[in-house]
């Protein structure tokens, strides 16, 4: 190589470089030159994770060669139609914004399984699901039969053979009413006409226990689930289904529902013009504390976060939540229907859900549809709704930031009436149309 030929190359090379150099400073900050639009743009990324892992993405309806988990970098900067999908799970879709220099985060997606559902039995009029954590929950359920009513109980998610529990000859006025579990599932409570049974459902000997007299207006589980509060026309009964005894409350002629709140018994007085809400120590049922009178007349009470006190009207579609400590009023809304999530409220009007936050009892409107709102059932484990539309079922992401996602369960022939959500958020029960089905979720 001549003299001259070495120059030729040496200047090469570093015009080369000069020119290479920014680019690839550029490339290593994020930016890329996108030919149809002639532009040297900044590209964005995005994290993939789904529960379970290798679901197939979907960006813009082009496939991408990676499965979740994943990370894309180079994208262009702009929205793209995301779908991720996998055998036998509903997928999941929604739009996404990749932003200049930015890593956009889609991870924790739980997929659902898409699977037909299982038929327990037919003919049921009514269902109950227990909802506890340490031990495997059970599902029980009224038959109307030939022979009268039965209550059958399973446990799940194995759905063995059902046990027959009770069994009630027919007859015209006999109505059966499930009323919940002790906290370790051994006692099912339920009514009779206007009497409350107690069933040991572990016993040997299935024999119910009358625990009350026909008077009985109703009966419900202490927030423990560990005795029986009784409200009869003329007193309230704490029972006691270990030790099998009672004791006498209070005793009143005006007194309406009643409920426990860590040391405190709350009591809803009925008045000419609505109702009074009072508060008994449990060591001082002589002198309670007036908290406020207010216009409902056929309210309930609601389990809900400690010292806060949830009361719904079904009748006068109307929720309040009280300060429980200081007797004051922290939410007045309408509402048709009402559900807890440990410390946030869910609750719909006619076509709005709405969320509630309770430290900071801020209100956020979560979705508004064009048909009545039904049912609203949240999942405890993750961040989706179970909402009844028009006796459809369907699942609701929670998620005010962006469009969330919904997707129906059954198809739609399917038509549900009741439904529930167990506490570990892997399988459903609905009520359609007498049948009762079993979904897994996860």
């Amino acid at each position: 190589m001549t003299e001259r030929d070495r120059k030729i190359f040496f200047y090469f090379v570093v015009i080369l470089f000069l020119f290479s150099a920014p680019l690839l400073i550029l490339y290593t900050e994020g930016y890329q030159l996108y030919p149809f639009k002639q532009t040297l743009t900044q590209s964005g990324g995005v994290i993939f994770g789904t529960n379970p892992d290798d679901a197939t993405i979907i960006l813009d309806g082009k496939t991408i060669f990676n499965k979740t988990p994943t990370r894309i970098q180079g994208l262009q900067p702009r929205q793209y139609h995301l779908r991720l999908e996998k055998e036998g799970y509903f997928p999941w879709e929604k739009n996404i914004i990749v932003k200049k220099g930015e890593t956009n985060l889609v991870v924790n997606i739980p997929l659902f399984l898409n699977t037909s559902p299982k038929i327990l039995q037919e003919n049921i009029e009514t269902f109950l699901l227990s909802h506890n954590y340490l031990f495997r929950e059970k599902l029980a359920w009224i038959k109307n039969s030939q022979d009268g009513k039965e209550i059958y109980q399973t446990t799940l998610p194995e759905t063995e053979d059902p046990k027959l529990l009770f069994r009630k000859g027919s007859s015209k006025n006999l109505t059966v009413k499930l009323l919940g579990y002790s906290w370790n599932l051994q006692f099912l409570l339920f009514k009779e006409n206007q009497k409350i049974f107690l069933l040991d459902t572990i016993a040997e000997h299935l024999e119910p226990l009358e625990i009350s007299e026909s008077d009985i207006e109703n009966a419900q589980w202490t927030q423990d689930r560990d005795k029986i509060l009784l409200t009869t026309k003329k007193e309230f009964l704490l029972f006691d289904p270990f030790q099998n005894t009672s004791t006498l409350l209070y005793e009143k002629k005006d007194a309406g529902s009643a409920f426990f709140l860590q040391d405190a018994f709350f009591i809803l007085s009925k008045r000419k013009n609505g109702s009074r809400l009072l508060r008994y120590q449990r060591e001082n049922t002589t002198n309670p504390t007036f908290i406020i009178d207010f216009p409902e007349k056929t309210p309930e009470f609601l389990f809900g976060p400690n010292n806060f006190l949830t009361i719904f009207d079904p009748q006068e579609k109307r929720l309040k939540i009280f300060d429980a400590l200081r007797g004051k009023i922290l939410l007045d809304e309408k509402a048709n229907e009402v559900s807890w999530k440990e410390n946030t409220l869910f609750y719909g009007t006619d076509v709005e859900l709405f969320r509630v936050e309770s430290k900071t009892l801020k209100k956020e409107l979560l979705a508004r549809y064009s048909i009545p709102l039904g049912k609203i059932v949240p999942l405890f484990r993750y961040p989706y709704i179970g909402i009844l539309l028009n006796n459809r079922l369907h699942l609701f992401e929670e998620n005010i930031i962006d469009a969330p996602y919904m997707f129906q369960l059954f198809p739609e022939e399917e038509k549900i009436d009741d439904f529930a959500i167990n506490k570990k958020s892997n399988f459903l029960v609905a009520l359609s149309r007498g049948k009762l089905l079993l979904l897994k979720l996860r």
